[in-house]
């Protein structure tokens, strides 16, 4: 993109954004810096896998990203929504703990799972247990049976660190916006699957303390990890707009004379909170002209809900495998499309 707007005679300032999602400690750590740590974790289905840690010593300040651990890279083939299991997160933010580091902050977004982040809580000492006293199997569809969650062995260091919770869109746990109602289908669930893990949500809720306790904005991240970081009192807070207070995002903004943007796919889940439709906001907000370049954009999107222009990044006709193949050339061209139209 950045090329693209060079090719159109305009001078770029490339800017990684992210929400929470998968990319966001690399976003951070190219604006901000810090150290990496590497620790391994396991995936939705405890297959190992290796992770990272960013680490701010200044800050003393470890950023946790659950894509790394429950996201789609972690098991890009399979497809069991009913059982993915967010534990290898869990044990992401004992190795934070490890550190020392006074704030833990997670990043929520980009999972395969729905399981109210009940996997992360079993990994940091919490025991979720059904009717016999008996701890449950992992995943969504088994909170469904729960009885009680005994909160006795929970990781003691919890007390005293800071937990921040970068949520990448602002979706409850349950409800026509909830976890498994907005995001389950795209994570492989079938409509009984669907309104089974929306029930076992539900369930889970009402034995955590109901909606004031487990519920609210943002708890449906991550398929109800939101939820699960509530719950051990995280600070939650929107994605995209705390990661651009981080990196100065609106002094840079001031500075410009347009943006450019671009998502894989926009549509009503985009406007929940996710970073380009944040980014496009605040173009908005301070007048400047904008332009978002879209892989596939749903049928009732209006230009006036996103950008003053939006670009489909390649001709419909065109086969995927062929826009892979090219999508550095696609990017280029539409940016420098976006440029002259943007800047006079």
């Amino acid at each position: 993109m950045a090329a693209g707007v060079r090719q159109a005679g305009a001078e770029p300032v490339a800017l990684p954004l992210a929400d929470g999602g998968e990319g966001t400690l690399w976003a951070l750590h190219r604006a901000l810096g810090g150290s990496w740590i590497a620790v391994e974790t396991v995936n939705p289905w405890q297959q190992k896998v290796s992770a990272s840690l960013l680490y701010w010593a200044g800050q003393s300040t470890v950023v946790v990203e659950l894509a790394q651990a429950a996201g789609w890279a972690t098991a890009r083939r399979r497809r069991s929504p009913l059982t993915a299991s967010t534990y290898g997160v869990g044990l992401l933010i004992r190795a934070a703990l490890d550190t020392g580091a006074a704030t833990v902050m997670v990043a929520l977004g980009g999972s395969l799972t729905t399981d109210a982040g009940s996997g992360l809580l079993s990994a940091l000492g919490a025991r979720l247990l059904d009717a016999g006293g008996r701890p449950l199997p992992p995943g969504g569809a088994a909170l469904s049976g729960l009885s009680t969650i005994d909160w006795s062995g929970l990781d003691r260091r919890l007390r005293t660190v800071e937990l921040v919770a970068l949520t990448d869109v602002d979706n409850p746990l349950t409800g026509p916006d909830g976890a498994a109602r907005t995001f389950a289908r795209q994570k492989g669930a079938s409509a009984g699957e669907i309104d089974l893990l929306e029930s076992a949500l539900g369930h889970f809720q009402d034995i955590a303390g109901g909606p004031a306790v487990a519920g609210g904005p943002g708890t449906g991240a991550a398929g109800g990890s939101g939820s699960a970081l509530k719950l051990l009192s995280a600070d939650l807070k929107p994605g995209s707009r705390t990661i651009m207070e981080l990196i100065d995002f609106a002094g840079r903004l001031t500075s410009a004379q347009a943006l450019i943007t671009g998502e894989g796919r926009f549509d009503h889940q985009s406007l929940h909170g996710k970073a380009p439709a944040v980014a496009l906001a605040a173009a908005r907000a301070t007048g400047k002209p904008s332009c978002l370049i879209v892989g596939k954009r749903s049928d009732d999107l209006h230009e006036e809900d996103a950008a003053t222009v939006v670009l489909d990044l390649a001709p419909r006709q065109m086969a995927l495998p062929e826009v892979r193949r090219g999508i550095e050339r696609l990017f280029q061209e539409r940016a420098a499309e976006a440029t002259r139209r943007l800047v006079p």
